[in-house]
Parts: structure tokens; sequence; C-alpha cells
């Protein structure tokens, strides 16, 4: 973990009491549960705590914490509590909390509601107040925020210190300065889903489905100025990916869940940060932002399974397009991909099928569906879009037996879907 330069005097009493703390060198992985299903209860087990030593120097807010895992402990300007147990300049060192929320879209949202019906409650709430930060668009999170009575402020914001607990951001698209960071005693929680350090950036679960990964996240990780989803992790749970998941489908599991584990993080705040753990430089990848020519099919070199992915982790935003010749077609309704080959192919083409160039299409007169050869084998869509929606037999009729188009097929284009995974230069905002 990188570690914040900052000049301080520390007395003898707390470097004693950090020299005890770094001496119990547990791993911080022992302390974070990892759940394998989505019914699991999203719990931290906080067994075996030791409590850090903090200190407040001319009124700016410091902090000493442990990170077990390696016996060393970080410097941090955003974090503050108690000198010798008692609470230094008002600063709370339990809940509720003062919260600070940024955010724009629908993921976001989920985690919105969830802290703001909680501090409804009318016993236990884990937050006292909640104020929004969010642009100017009505987007889905200013729309609530304002239906619900919430205090909405535009970005950029400047943030004075100590006039939040802490903040947290989900899904927000801009890049947080550290002089706001460091305005909240507790920094500024991010929700991101996925785990941590894979799928870093815009669209991890676009790149969850279009990799075919098996298992997907929540990390709640604190955020670090200058580069997106590169702090330490607070609490991380894995999840099983259903099968044939869209990217909307995952969005709405994972959102309620990342609320959910939020509030317990919260509830535990001071001790989760003493816990938290410093992201891999393995097997980091980077979830770009969509670009349009992710939604071109390259015929030529995707696969079944690969159109198939692809379908599911855009169409629902993004619908796939092709040029049959030099007309822009879009697809939608795709069927589920399977071996067993149309009757329609094997009358017209019968085993030579397979030696037929990809983009080739063929219309299933029974099913009703257009088949479109690929890579490896054939992929069917129900409904086309050519200036207006038609169906796969409109299509047919109107372009694949007219003597104009009928000896087109579609064309492939580079779509670059897997390129710069592992390039951060072109990460786009989280």
């Amino acid at each position: 973990m990188k570690i914040y330069p900052t000049t301080y005097c520390m007395n003898r009493a707390l470097r004693l009491q950090l020299t005890r703390l770094s001496s119990n060198s547990t791993s911080c992985y022992n302390n974070i549960r990892e759940t394998d299903t989505l019914s699991d209860k999203h719990t931290v087990n906080l067994q075996n705590i030791s409590e850090g030593s903090y200190y407040n120097h001319q009124n700016r807010r410091r902090i000493l914490k442990g990170h077990y895992s390696c016996g060393r402990y970080i410097q941090r300007q955003h974090c503050s509590s108690f000198v010798d147990g008692n609470i230094s300049d008002g600063l709370r060192s339990t809940p509720p909390w003062r919260i600070l929320f940024f955010g724009t879209d629908h993921f976001s949202l989920f985690t919105l509601k969830c802290l703001n019906e909680n501090r409804l409650q009318d016993n236990g709430s884990v937050v006292e107040s909640i104020e929004v930060v969010t642009g100017k668009e009505k987007k889905s999170v200013r729309c609530y925020a304002e239906q619900a009575g919430l205090e909405v402020h535009n970005w950029p914001i400047v943030v004075q210190d100590g006039q939040y607990d802490v903040g947290v951001l989900v899904s927000f698209g801009s890049l947080i300065p550290e002089k706001v960071i460091n305005s909240f005693p507790y920094g500024i929680l991010n929700v991101h889903p996925s785990l941590l350090p894979r799928w870093r950036g815009a669209s991890p679960l676009v790149h969850t489905i279009l990799n075919g990964d098996k298992e997907t996240g929540i990390s709640i990780m604190e955020i670090r100025p200058k580069h997106f989803d590169t702090g330490p992790v607070l609490i991380q749970e894995k999840f099983p990916v259903p099968p044939d998941c869209t990217t909307r489908q995952l969005h709405n599991t994972l959102g309620p869940i990342g609320g959910k584990m939020l509030l317990k993080g919260l509830y535990n705040l001071p001790t989760l940060e003493r816990l938290e753990v410093p992201q891999s430089g393995k097997e980091v990848s980077y979830a770009h932002k969509t670009k349009p020519e992710m939604t071109y099919i390259d015929w030529e070199n995707q696969t079944t399974m690969s159109i198939d992915r692809q379908y599911r982790a855009l169409h629902e935003d993004f619908p796939l397009k092709s040029y049959y010749g030099k007309i822009l077609v879009k697809l939608r309704s795709m069927v589920p991909v399977t071996d067993q080959i149309d009757e329609s192919i094997l009358y017209h083409y019968g085993n030579t099928h397979h030696n037929l160039p990809p983009g080739t299409p063929c219309y299933g007169r029974n099913s009703k569906i257009c088949w479109i050869k690929c890579k490896d084998g054939w992929v069917g869509f129900r409904e086309f879009i050519i200036k207006k929606k038609m169906t796969a037999s409109d299509f047919y009729s109107g372009y694949l037996i007219n003597d104009m188009y009928k000896n087109n097929v579609f064309t492939s284009h580079k779509n670059h879907l897997m390129e710069g995974v592992l390039d951060k230069k072109m990460t786009a905002a989280d």
C-alpha cells in the first residue's frame, strides 16, 4: 500500500502502542469472510480486533492504522478518532455517521436507497444524515434525492473539514481530488461490483459477462486520489455469475447486495479501516468504458459463444450491429446458442454449410429465425432494425430474396472487445 507522506511528532506512548500492535501480524484475509452464494448473509468476522492509536496535531486529522498482513502502519491524512481512548475535536468513533454520497446512475441508486431507508429507521440507524453530490443531469440519483427531500449538491463541490464523517461513492464517473478525500475523517468508501483488482474501471459488469467469468463479487474499498479503483479493500465477497445472465440482471442482483454490505461496514467502520487489505499488483484487469465499436460483430473471428456473451453483455443498452452489404442492420432477440443445425440450413446447404463464408445468412422457414454463419457455427436472431423494427420474416422477404440484396453477406467488423484489458492508460472513469 502506498504510504501518504506527512510531517508529525509522535510521542513515546504512541510509538510503544504501535510496536505492540505491529507484533500481532496476522493475515487480514482471515478476518474477511468470502461467501459463495447470493443467499448467504453478508457479514464480516471481526474477532480478535486490536484498538489502534490515533492523534490530532495542529487541528489536522491524521491516523496511523495497522495493516496486519505485513505488520506495518500506514499514515493517512483523512482519518482521525481518539488519543489515549478519548475523542478529540468532537470526532466520532461510533455511528450514526454524517454521510456525503457521490453517485449518478441506477446502480448508485441501490446504495443511496439503502442508506436513506436506514436513516429513517426508529432504532439502530447507522446513518444520521445524508447529502448527495451528483451531476446536473436529471439521472436516477438526482431524481430520487430530490423526491426524498435530501440536500443535493452539483459536482464539483468544496467540502469543509469535519462537515461529514465519511463519504460514500458508487458509480460516480469522476476522480475525487485529494483535498476533498482528506476532508472526511474516515475517507470515502467505494462500492465496486467486481473482485478487485479484477475489472477496475467504468464497466466491470459488462466485462464480467464478455469474458465469461464464472464468479464476480462486491468490493468495498477506500478511494485514493489520481487513480480509479486502486485503494485498499475493506470488505470483499464472491458470488457465482448465473448462467446466461445479462449485464442488467447482474446489475440488479449485485446492486442491493452492495448497499447491504456497505451498511454492515459502516456499523464497524473504525475497526474495518484497521483491517484494510491493499490490492495485489498481480492479476489486474481493466473494464474500459463501453465504446460504439464494441457493438459490431466480427463474424470471421468470433465463435457462437463469443457472440452470445457479447449480446448478453451489451444488447440491453446497445444493440449489436453489422453491415449487410452497405446496409447497417441492428440485430435483436438473439436465440440461445445450440449445437443443433436448423433444418433450413441443412436443406439449402447440406453438410457443406461448414464451408460457407462467415456472415452468410439463412432464413429458417419453420423456426422463423434468421441464422448467420460465424467462425464455428450459426447464431440466430428473430428481430432486426433497418430504420424500423422488423421480424426475421420481414427481413427475409425484404432483403434476403430481393434481387438487389440477395447476394450480400454480413460484413465482419473489428470490435476490440477484449483489447486493452491489461492497459490502465485506457481505463475510463468508474
